[in-house]
């Protein structure tokens, strides 16, 4: 009797504890997450890039400039939807923070190298990227918005 109860109480243990971990997803790590904050705006997924986006930063962008100016820089960013893939050329964890080196590549062939520093919020990896305080991508900004409003001008 005593033997047929440590089995069953065994076999719940186990099922139990399988239960748990099953439940759980696999933790992404910063480079899994640079790719997947990329790829989300480059479709045109904002809600998702934003939780992927360190809170005290997102919250300076909104209240700062608001969310439309932050879609049209990632719209900048992602050259309006046109990245083919991102490589990661290096990743490097330090406790809570990492350091991703990435590859932006473009439909048309262009390659763009860049770095993210990400940190860890509420166990999930989150970057620190604030292209408002990114000269590259603020000029790429300015001169895409100039040729867009051009390209305006001259339709009607």
């Amino acid at each position: 009797m005593k033997r047929s109860n440590s089995i069953i109480f065994l076999v719940i243990l186990v099922l139990a504890v399988l239960s748990c971990s099953c439940g759980r997803s696999k933790a992404e790590t910063p480079s899994e997450t640079v790719i997947k904050i990329y790829m989300a705006a480059n479709e045109g997924w904002y809600s998702t890039v934003e939780r992927y986006i360190y809170s005290e930063v997102l919250n300076r962008i909104k209240q700062n400039y608001g969310t439309l100016y932050m879609i049209d820089m990632w719209d900048v960013f992602t050259r309006y939807g046109r990245i083919q893939k991102i490589e990661i050329v290096d990743e490097i964890i330090r406790g809570e923070r990492a350091d991703v080196v990435f590859k932006v590549h473009f439909e048309d062939g262009q390659v763009r190298e860049d770095r993210d520093v990400l940190i860890q919020e509420n166990r999930l990896w989150k970057i620190l990227f604030d292209f408002f305080n990114r000269e590259d991508i603020l000029e790429e900004y300015n001169r895409s918005k100039s040729k867009h409003e051009n390209d305006n001008s001259e339709e009607k």
